[in-house]
Formats: C-alpha cells, structure tokens, sequence
C-alpha cells in the first residue's frame, strides 16, 4: 500500500513517483490535492487558506514544474536502465524533451 499525501491508500502506484509527490511540504500538497485533485479554484482556496489566489497558482506552478523535472529524470533512468516505460511515460519524456528544445 503506497501513501501519497498521508491519505490513507495511495493515489499512486509508483513508489518513486508517489515518494516524488510526498517530497512537498504539507502546505503545498494541501493546495496541489484542492487544485488538481479537487479542482478548486485560485480564488476558492485562496479564500480558505487566507491567501491571495496569485499565490496559490504560484505555489501550484512550482509544484507541478518540480514534479515534472523530477519525473523526467526519473523515467530518463529508467528508460537508460532499460527498464520498461508505459506509452503514456514516453509521450510524456518526448514532450517534455520537445519544450525543453524549444526554451
């Protein structure tokens, strides 16, 4: 049984993806569950947590671009290592290949 955000199961199967997630602080993933998971929006947790909603999409973008980074080189060792990737992970390293060219 995996945990992601100390919820009880886990949201995510991956034990290297899932301890990706849990490197955030409790604040973060708090408002990255309400965002992507609960889909509030800005305004709405901003409301809830006494900030302002520029902060949370801030505090949002960050998180997901961490996680994205962390992610692709993860699966960037997997694929080195040979290790089998789902065709969902190789879109997701081709894409991110892709902007990374383009920056």
């Amino acid at each position: 049984m995996l945990v992601l955000f100390n919820y009880g199961r886990g949201l995510i199967e991956d034990d290297e993806i899932s301890e990706l997630m849990n490197k955030a602080t409790d604040k973060q993933k708090h408002i990255f569950f309400l965002r992507i998971f609960r889909n509030c929006s800005p305004q709405q947790i901003a409301t809830c947590l006494d900030m302002t909603d520029r902060n949370v999409r801030d505090m949002t973008n960050k998180m997901v671009a961490k996680i994205q980074k962390n992610l692709f080189d993860l699966l960037l060792k997997r694929r080195e290592n040979k290790i089998p990737l789902t065709s969902r992970e190789i879109k997701f390293l081709n894409r991110y290949i892709l902007s990374l060219e383009q920056k």
